[in-house]
């Protein structure tokens, strides 16, 4: 029994602390959608080692299938995303018929100097079901070089 009580705790602390990791809206409709995109969505968290390589020190994706179920969330998520964007220092926006398809944002940093990025696609606006990713870096790369790691 306290294993399964120490498991739960831990699983509840990893969600609650990941959500620093993302900007503020963003992380508060994720947070709220979870149980509509749950066994619709993967979610890709690391910090660490892993990311020096990439000059980063946070890095976070997820993946929403989206289809009648998840539709309405995410709209919710794109709405979210365009807040987070309002008050980026730098943006690229693409948008098919009034919604949001594609987004890079350079957000602004953090208290400790990182750069921070929040990348948006929304896949499901070409077709009739797809996907949206949302990943959001953190750490001292700058842009072009996320773009030239990530490209290869």
């Amino acid at each position: 029994m306290n294993k399964i009580i120490l498991i739960i705790l831990f699983v509840m602390h990893t969600l609650m602390s990941g959500a620093q990791h993302l900007p503020q809206n963003i992380g508060r409709v994720l947070k709220q959608e979870r149980s509509v995109v749950e066994g619709y969505a993967k979610e890709v968290y690391i910090t660490g080692r892993k990311l020096r390589s990439y000059n980063l020190t946070a890095y976070r994706s997820f993946s929403i299938d989206i289809n009648s179920k998840t539709k309405a969330a995410g709209k919710e998520i794109e709405l979210a995303v365009r807040k987070d964007g309002r008050n980026a220092v730098d943006k690229e926006m693409v948008e098919l018929a009034g919604r949001l398809y594609f987004a890079v944002y350079s957000l602004k940093q953090t208290d400790s100097k990182q750069n921070r990025y929040l990348f948006y696609k929304n896949n499901a606006l070409k077709k009739e079901e797809g996907n949206i990713v949302i990943i959001y870096m953190e750490g001292s790369a700058t842009l072009e070089e996320i773009r030239r790691k990530f490209a290869n």
